[in-house]
């Protein structure tokens, strides 16, 4: 599974799709924020997007959360 969560007043999952990540294969991940509208991408596609109706993004956080496997990264650039 691939999800957009916010944990704000509790865990909401925002966005949740079946994707099938294969073991020890690079990928890019993408998230951008604008206004109330999240996107995901994975390698340069875009997977996901959703909007957050509840409240408008002004301070923000990330967070990975891997429940099976492996993560490892070589960089997170936020911009």
């Amino acid at each position: 599974k691939l999800r957009i969560v916010k944990v704000l007043d509790g865990l909401n999952i925002l966005q949740e799709i079946d994707y099938e990540f294969q073991f020890q294969t690079e990928y890019n991940l993408t998230l951008n924020a604008e206004n109330k509208t999240l996107t995901a991408s994975i390698n340069g596609e875009k997977v996901m997007q959703v909007e957050d109706i509840k409240s408008r993004l002004l301070n923000v956080g990330i967070g990975f959360v891997v429940e099976s496997g492996t993560e490892s990264t070589n960089e997170i650039i936020i911009s």
